[in-house]
């Protein structure tokens, strides 16, 4: 078969993934080559996307605006899947390479900027508290997160939540607050004495998105092959954040790889799969497969970083260690929804100009609910709501516009996060097909005490609900299964034990005694916080990259 050795012979750094785990280390590193299937938009919602990202909103046709909306129908369960520009590239899995059994909310992902390229863009550092069981502290975190936020940006402002929350930046930028947001927080603030008695911590959110006063250093369109700069630098609350930012202003880690690329920082390398590595005494061999031409892939280096995701370097490892037929367990945040309904409406929110992502953090500290910190995420107003409700009046709907209207303005809708000690979990088993070709079996772990602390929450908020202002609509909670909130992790843990777990990993990720390959993702977290992962996963990945360059 043909080789196609692309590699250096003795190449410094090799990081696998193209994810925010893997900026997360190339910000640390030098000499750096990045390998990943690169999976990316298909050319023609990618041109009509860029086409509408070279203009200012108002100058967008009315059809490529109904396009752009059509390409997420959304129901009464919300969106079962997070499409970009209407494609299920994001979720693709290569035909070459190992069998995927997947069952559960858990996703694969091999498109370039891995899962980043739909995730919500919301984020939090972890807390002491919630990583005792890790070998490592905020404290040693902390320089971490500061060095992941000055290369992304952060949207955000400086509230109670920093007494929880550093904001870990100096100069974050600005996002406007929609009108329901605004009335929200005012009315919390009215109530705080009470609110904060009950154990209620809250704040406007904080997201990777280029709000005003941001630098215009992300005005590429990196989901398109084009490098022409996009109309806005900053967010216009266009309302189009669920279907794909046209201007590509939500942050992806492609666009970071795309400009080291361009400044030759990292050498980046897509249509690659790679299937598995063995560790020597002085280098790492790794070897897969050109996904264009089939042709065999083979390189080496001095050092391997995995940051292919969860369930993609849980699966290299055990391929490249023999571990067959032995269960990994993957912990996991688990999440749910419910819509909420407002004692006040506000007027105009279909013609408000706003940003339709998380617009308040509203945490419930440990107390008698768990003994873990519970998030809660609001979104406010968007046209999907009006789109449902018009579904759901069928041919009356505009007789019955101005009712719909009002219900628009009092409408919220609610993303629960669990602690991993009060989720489910998921565990993958890597087998043999018929033909001898490797299979993973991953399969969701029932907690059936979740349930529970999910009405736990719905009534506390329906309790206070007079100084909170809204009431939880409890028919239309939904709990989503193990691994769908995407918050998943701790298949190879830092400082596990042996007897517990099949492969656990070291300060550095190494796994099992390796002593030149480190799992950079979420895969090493000892325990999966409710709050958001992704800025812990690339601090983490950072802090290894450290480190690792400390031993030469």
């Amino acid at each position: 078969m043909k080789v196609s050795q692309v590699i250096d012979s003795r190449s410094k750094n090799l990081i696998i993934g193209s994810g925010p785990a893997a900026v997360g280390a190339a910000l640390a590193l030098d000499h750096v080559h990045v390998v990943d299937s690169g999976g990316s938009l298909e050319s023609a919602p990618a041109d009509r996307a860029a086409s509408l990202g070279r203009k200012a909103p108002s100058l967008w046709p009315k059809d490529d605006v109904e396009w752009l909306k059509s390409t997420l129908q959304p129901n009464t369960n919300g969106v079962e899947t997070k499409l970009s520009f209407g494609s299920r590239y994001p979720y693709e899995i290569p035909k070459s390479g190992p069998a995927w059994d997947v069952r559960g909310g858990l996703k694969l992902s091999f498109a370039f900027g891995g899962l980043s390229t739909v995730w919500g863009a919301s984020v939090l550092p972890y807390f002491q508290d919630e990583i005792t069981k890790w070998p490592i502290t905020i404290k040693e975190l902390e320089p971490h997160y500061r060095a992941v936020l000055a290369e992304t940006g952060v949207a955000g402002v400086r509230d109670d939540l920093e007494e929880i929350f550093p904001s870990y930046h100096e100069a974050p930028s600005l996002l406007e607050t929609s009108p329901q947001a605004v009335a929200v927080l005012a009315r919390w603030h009215k109530n705080r004495r009470k609110l904060t008695a009950a154990g209620f911590r809250w704040g406007r959110s904080r997201l990777l998105v280029k709000g005003k006063h941001a630098e215009a250093s992300a005005g590429r369109l990196s989901y398109h092959g084009s490098n022409e700069l996009a109309a806005e630098k900053a967010c216009v609350e266009c309302g189009m954040c669920m279907y794909g930012c046209p201007y590509d202003l939500i942050y992806s880690s492609r666009q970071s790889i795309r400009k080291w690329q361009g400044e030759g920082k990292i050498n980046y390398e897509a249509g690659v799969l790679v299937e598995g590595f063995k560790e020597l005494a002085d280098r790492v061999e790794v070897w897969g497969r050109n996904l264009t031409t089939g042709a065999e892939w083979k390189g080496e280096t001095e050092r391997l970083f995995l940051g292919g995701g969860v369930l993609s370097s849980t699966a290299m490892v055990m391929r490249s260690l023999g571990i067959e037929n032995r269960p990994v367990e993957i912990l996991d945040s688990q999440y749910f929804t419910v819509p909420l309904l407002s004692f006040r409406g506000t007027a105009g929110v279909r013609e408000s100009r706003l940003h339709t992502l998380a617009q308040i953090f509203l945490e419930i500290m440990p107390a008698e609910i768990s003994k873990q910190l519970i998030h809660l995420q609001i979104y406010t107003y968007n046209d999907m709501i009006t789109r449902v409700l018009q579904q759901k009046a069928g041919p009356l709907a505009s007789l019955l516009d101005p009712m719909i209207r009002q219900m628009e303005g009092r409408l919220f809708f609610l993303q629960g996060f669990l602690h991993s000690d009060d989720s489910g979990r998921l565990r993958i088993t890597m087998g043999a097909t018929h033909d001898g070709q490797k299979k993973f079996l991953v399969e969701p772990m029932v907690n059936p005490k979740v349930g529970g602390m999910m009405k736990k929450v719905l009534a506390k908020l329906a309790f206070h609900l007079g100084d909170l202002g809204f009431c939880p609509i409890l028919p239309m909670a939904s709990l989503g299964e193990p691994g769908r909130s995407f918050h998943s992790g701790g298949s190879m843990p830092m400082g596990g034990e042996d007897k517990r777990h099949p492969i656990v990993t070291d300060r550095l990720g190494r796994p099992n005694g390796l002593k030149r390959v480190h799992v950079i993702d979420a895969s090493t977290f000892p325990s999966i916080s409710a709050t958001t992962i992704t800025l812990t996963a690339m601090a983490n990945a950072h802090r290894i990259a450290c480190e690792v360059g400390e031993l030469g």
